[in-house]
């Protein structure tokens, strides 16, 4: 429809134009999840999505995450000028990249809930690896107070059609985890034992569509 049209070309323009330097990715430093006090001070690169985003008194806060964790990532006014009207127009669930300084976080705001919840890091430099357009679904699932609340979390049918984003839900993930590290643990096993691995559903691959079925030779 044209007003679907209309909002795609919209947030196109806007992404356009946050790009304004060539979107280059580098290699990152350190997860999400690792960075602590021991690491204050240093100069480093993460990658990750937009957990969250928060303005408050012309500060922002980007929770930035990925599988390992969550890390505070905090555009304040002694960054760069590109930057703060960069961290303005972010998302939730931009994929992005961020350089910056580890510091300290004051102590009336440590998250004692966040394992890297002692720091933050100051941004120098962030880039958007990948966008989104507004989400049918929260990828934080709901705290407790929350649910006490009344939260209403997404309908069953909303989750099952857009499974690929609900699989970025952490209790989701820690479950996909499991599941490969018991596989693992067992194939790993097995395998010192000699035994080799014939999984039958590979040797008569059923494919969909009405296409032949592939027999392994």
């Amino acid at each position: 429809t044209a007003s679907k049209s209309s909002d795609a070309e919209v947030w196109d323009n806007i992404d356009f134009a946050l790009n304004t330097s060539p979107t280059i990715s580098t290699n990152r430093t350190h997860t999400c999840g690792e960075l602590d006090e021991s690491d204050v001070g240093k100069q480093v690169v993460l990658q990750g999505w937009a957990h969250a985003v928060r303005n408050a008194g012309g500060v922002n806060f980007i929770l930035l995450r990925d599988r390992y964790g969550i890390t505070q990532t905090t555009v304040n006014d002694t960054c760069p000028e590109d930057v703060i009207k960069f961290a303005q127009n972010v998302r939730l669930e931009y994929c992005l990249e961020v350089h910056g300084t580890v510091i300290l976080r004051d102590e009336n705001v440590i998250n004692k809930d966040m394992k890297s919840g002692k720091i933050e890091v100051i941004v120098s430099k962030m880039l958007i690896l990948s966008r989104t357009r507004p989400m049918p679904l929260t990828i934080a699932e709901p705290t407790a107070k929350q649910v006490k609340e009344g939260f209403a979390d997404a309908s069953e049918e909303t989750r099952l059609k857009y499974r690929y984003l609900e699989l970025r839900r952490a209790k989701i993930q820690s479950n996909l985890i499991l599941r490969h590290q018991v596989s693992m643990a067992t194939r790993n096993f097995l395998n010192s034992k000699h035994f080799v691995e014939v999984e039958t559903p590979i040797l008569t691959k059923a494919t969909p569509e009405g296409a032949r079925d592939h027999i392994v030779p």
